[in-house]
């Protein structure tokens, strides 16, 4: 039992806070009062119930147990709320947000294996504003295309990437984004009224089947199994070593890589300027983060690959030549009289603008 529980005074938190707001500056005028040894002194003008030393002495102690306790409180409340908002912040998925559906990175034409793990890619419906502005589209310009492909999967479609406090569609794979497209569409057209249709011709049987393209046509990028050898699950992406002990890494490239590549030679042509036309075969492929591209560490890679071995520069050309097929934009199909898988580059006979604006207006017309 403490000394103030002794002397019978019964002051709980409650009245100890109200006494350090109300009393604080009466109680500091007489702390001086307890080095003299006369224990029957009290402050000319004391606090209410302090009439000897031994009153004050508890008094102070009865405060400044108060206030450490409620110093701890306070503090135990700050900590709880930082672990519980650390934690909410670290569970927070994509899943949680209105409208968008998560979209397994196994699904994916990349499988998932160059993003980083924990990753989450969802999608949502695209809006009328942005149908209206990629029905603008230009059929005959394939930088036009491209942009518009980009503008559906910067506004419908999220990624979060884990211990990046940017996150941004530029962190898309090129080989996904025809699938986050068609993703994208089935969303928007749910009753499935603005289908899109493609022959199948099987070499084997000379069969030709109807389909409606989806996204489950779209396949696993169809990497060389030897190449498989080389891919390293640590830094999400292929690393190789020559026989003369040149190591490099080499990535599947991004969107906002490419968008990168594509304003620096847009930028390049209307300047009237001459540029590597042999770096931007291998440059999509060598950066593993666009935040990290200016035109100076482009330049600055590009003349790095002028001191690169005879062996390197070929082993490179040969890599890129095999990243380059196995990431097309084929669709695959099982033959309906023979079963054989039928693979096509992705084709619309409506044109890029059938994917997202419904194109058969009399079908949808009284």
């Amino acid at each position: 039992m403490s000394e103030y529980e002794n002397k019978g005074l019964s002051i709980n938190e409650d009245k100890a806070k109200m006494l350090l707001d109300n009393r604080e500056k009466e109680t500091n005028k007489t702390k001086q009062l307890m080095m003299d040894n006369d224990d029957n002194d009290i402050p000319t003008n004391p606090p209410s119930g302090i009439k000897t030393k031994a009153d004050l002495k508890i008094t102070n102690e009865v405060l400044t147990t108060a206030k450490q306790n409620t110093q701890k409180t306070d503090l135990g409340k700050a900590s709880i709320f930082h672990k519980r908002q650390a934690q909410q912040d670290k569970i927070q998925s994509l899943a949680n947000e209105v409208g968008m559906k998560i979209i397994p990175l196994d699904n994916l034409p990349s499988g998932g294996l160059f993003y980083e793990p924990g990753t989450e890619i969802a999608i949502r419906a695209a809006r009328v504003e942005e149908i209206r502005h990629f029905s603008t589209i230009d059929e005959t310009d394939i930088i036009d295309v491209d942009d518009k492909l980009n503008y559906i999967i910067e506004r419908c479609v999220r990624i979060r990437i884990p211990e990046k406090t940017i996150n941004s569609y530029k962190d898309i794979l090129e080989i996904d984004r025809f699938y986050l497209v068609f993703a994208v569409r089935e969303l928007t057209f749910s009753e499935g009224e603005n289908k899109i249709q493609m022959h199948m011709a099987c070499q084997e049987c000379n069969n030709a089947d109807t389909i409606d393209i989806c996204r489950d046509h779209f396949h696993l990028i169809n990497l060389d199994e030897r190449l498989q050898n080389f891919y390293n699950s640590d830094k999400r992406c292929f690393s190789f070593e020559t026989t003369s002990n040149e190591n490099f890494d080499m990535y599947f490239p991004t969107l906002g890589v490419t968008e990168f590549i594509k304003r620096y030679i847009k930028s390049k042509a209307e300047k009237g300027q001459k540029f590597d036309q042999a770096f931007l075969t291998l440059a999509p492929f060598l950066f593993n983060d666009w935040r990290m591209l200016s035109e100076a560490t482009f330049n600055d890679a590009n003349h790095e690959t002028l001191r690169w071995s005879l062996e390197k520069m070929s082993i490179m050309t040969g890599i890129v030549d095999i990243f380059r097929t196995s990431g097309s934009n084929e669709i695959s199909h099982i033959c309906s009289v023979c079963g054989t898988e039928v693979r096509q580059p992705i084709t619309f006979q409506g044109g890029y603008k059938s994917l997202l604006v419904i194109t058969d207006i009399f079908a949808h017309l009284r």
